[in-house]
């Protein structure tokens, strides 16, 4: 005759292979949730990041136009490394059309009535400056003109479009340069593996101080 099993006796085989069971559906479920949520993160990180550095590239080139044309020993005779234009801005000065890129003039650093310095040494920096989207890697740029190098990247998010509109007194869009007193600024980015990919537009107005 069979004994009843007492509660002593422990699992059986098929209970063993149920709490087996339950506990591999806990553990995926447990890691897939981990996963979502750290892909959420690094998507939200990642588009936080993008909006930052955009931000960054934006104000950097609001506080370059507002000093557009601040000559304040009147206009330099000649620009140092040759050439005798001294327009405050440069509309295309790719000559491309695209408004994706504008140069800039000032004597500010030290304001002594030379654009960019001493002809032959041009080592005063920050007084002619380009500013442009580089289309093939989307980042934007920045030329010193007293520097030996080229441009030089501004911005690590990806950058889609970059527009400069001008536009006169009366708030009319303009292309000619000496009609210009504000300037707005358009600036599309995307963030690389961001959860929502539609671009971002950032935007901003910028009144020239020396017109």
């Amino acid at each position: 005759m069979r004994r009843a099993r007492t509660p002593e006796a422990g699992f059986g085989l098929p209970e063993l292979l149920v709490a087996t069971v339950v506990v591999l559906v806990v553990t995926t479920a447990a890691g897939a949730l981990a996963m979502g949520v750290q892909r959420v993160a690094v998507s939200v990180d990642g588009e936080q990041a993008a909006r930052m550095d955009a931000s960054f590239v934006l104000a950097t080139i609001v506080r370059t136009l507002e000093q557009a044309g601040s000559f304040p020993y009147g206009p330099p005779a000649s620009v140092c490394g040759g050439g005798h234009e001294v327009a405050p801005l440069v509309l295309d000065p790719n000559g491309d059309g695209r408004r994706d890129a504008v140069r800039v003039r000032m004597d500010v650093n030290p304001p002594n009535g030379l654009l960019g310095g001493v002809d032959g040494r041009c080592d005063e920096s920050g007084e002619d400056v380009l500013m442009a989207l580089d289309r093939r890697t989307g980042a934007i740029t920045r030329r010193d003109a007293a520097s030996e190098g080229g441009p030089v990247a501004m911005s690590e998010a990806r950058v889609l479009g970059l527009r400069f509109t001008y536009r006169d007194a009366t708030g009319v869009e303009t292309v000619l340069a000496p009609d210009v007193m504000s300037v707005d600024v358009e600036l599309t980015i995307t963030a690389v593996g961001a959860q929502d990919p539609r671009p971002r537009v950032m935007r901003a107005t910028v009144r020239l101080r020396e017109r």
